[in-house]
């Protein structure tokens, strides 16, 4: 259920940037960038919790134990997130000597996503682990 809300957050904070924007007339490659990466991972998570919540089920001990080992694999996942964004965030920047920030924020953004599913998947993992 976390995760559902901070997807809609993100849906909804990303395209509150993009109005204000579009209203002001303000044009920022990195500020746009990040904020498209946040409404689409937003969508994403929104996805992938409905669909999680729709199949969700009564489990027993073989059951927590696979959940378990799941979510040891998303937090690895998560992780791996992380390092995109830096290398992407990075790469873009250095190719780019600063002067294309659209990469920058996207790789941003990326990075934000990773850390809030890392926090949220190892919460869960150490309420989870608890009874297994």
């Amino acid at each position: 259920m976390r995760i559902l809300v901070w997807s809609l957050t993100c849906v909804l904070t990303g395209t509150a940037v993009l109005a204000v924007f579009a209203v002001r007339r303000w044009s920022s490659a990195l500020s746009s960038a990040f904020a498209i990466q946040t409404i689409g991972w937003g969508v994403f998570e929104a996805t992938v919790a409905l669909v999680a919540l729709v199949g969700l089920t009564p489990r027993d001990l073989s059951a927590a134990e696979r959940l378990v080992q799941h979510l040891w694999f998303e937090t690895g996942l998560d992780v791996g997130l992380i390092a995109m964004g830096v290398t992407l965030a990075l790469t873009t920047y250095g190719l780019t000597q600063g002067r294309r920030l659209g990469g920058v924020g996207a790789g941003l953004g990326i990075i934000v996503q990773g850390a809030v599913l890392l926090v949220l998947d190892a919460r869960f993992l150490a309420l989870a682990g608890r009874f297994v």
